[in-house]
């Protein structure tokens, strides 16, 4: 299933969210998981003083980091998967899980499109679309992480 489609060129929600909530701290590294095909949120982090590694295998001409590479570059201060978890199989989601609790050693920051929220997952003409509710993937995560806190939008995750 590729995903590539469903990049939109438009800063993330996700990035104000933090920035309001939890604010983002000058010096870190941040790795933007399921960066998409733009740059808006490393553009966004990068002029507050974050250092932003981006991977996103559907994405690789904009994002040419493999998993090597980001493992390379562990531990990241704060990750962020912004309207990633929404175009994934519970599989995929599974093996994200794993991934950025094991690349993480702080705060990670996820926010999903809930398309129209009936939980039908499908194509669309953008591509896969699961269609589940942020309240859905808080229970989800549940599962895998220690710390689960939700703000309206913003899903706040720690091992």
């Amino acid at each position: 299933m590729n995903t590539s489609k469903t990049s939109v060129n438009q800063p993330p929600a996700l990035y104000k969210l933090v920035k309001e909530k939890y604010g983002w701290l000058e010096g870190t590294l941040h790795l933007d998981y399921g960066a998409g095909a733009y740059h808006n949120m490393r553009n966004l982090l990068e002029a507050a003083g974050v250092h932003v590694i981006e991977y996103d295998k559907y994405n690789k001409a904009e994002c040419p980091m493999n998993l090597a590479d980001i493992y390379d570059q562990r531990p990241y201060h704060t990750v962020s998967l912004s309207n990633v978890l929404n175009v994934c199989t519970v599989q995929e989601r599974t093996t994200i899980y794993r991934r950025v609790k094991e690349l993480c050693n702080g705060n990670i920051y996820i926010t999903v499109y809930e398309g129209d929220r009936s939980g039908n997952a499908g194509e669309t003409s953008k591509g896969w679309q699961e269609n589940k509710t942020t309240l859905f993937y808080e229970e989800e995560l549940k599962k895998f992480f220690t710390f689960v806190d939700r703000c309206g939008k913003l899903i706040v995750v720690r091992r």
